[in-house]
């Protein structure tokens, strides 16, 4: 299936409109538009990530496990989503930090994706640092 009917399908579960999904995802109006109508044949994995962190989804379930980003094929990897987790739970216990399973698993699910689209079947620590570094300063633990 596409990521046109996943997504479709997807949205008409969840009861929210293409304008709807465009203002939650912080995405330019008409992107969702445009990769609903085929306008858009390879939207951009930004684009991608932010419409399935509206939609409350993982990225591959907008295209059954594998996504075409820049002529690559991005896979999830059981391996390196594993070790993607890893690094963020070890950046977070140095940091003494602490995010909620939501935060964490998006935190994962963007270092796997970034990881495998650099082709580099690697954790890339210097992008996961950045990432949550880019998490509010709020989400810092208790002690």
């Amino acid at each position: 299936m596409s990521i046109a009917k996943n997504l479709r399908a997807i949205m008409q579960k969840k009861g929210i409109s293409i304008n709807a999904l465009e203002r939650m995802a912080g995405v330019k109006p008409g992107s969702v538009q445009n990769i609903l109508y085929g306008r858009s044949k390879n939207p951009g994995i930004e684009t991608l990530m932010a419409i399935a962190n509206a939609l409350g989804i993982a990225l591959d379930e907008l295209h059954e496990g594998s996504i075409s980003f820049s002529g690559a094929s991005i896979s999830w990897d059981i391996n390196l989503y594993t070790k993607s987790a890893e690094a963020v739970r070890d950046i977070l216990h140095s940091e003494s930090r602490a995010l909620s399973k939501r935060e964490f698993l998006e935190c994962v699910d963007k270092i796997h994706e970034y990881s495998r689209a650099s082709l580099k079947d690697k954790v890339d620590y210097t992008f996961a640092k950045w990432l949550l570094q880019e998490k509010s300063p709020k989400q810092q633990k208790n002690t």
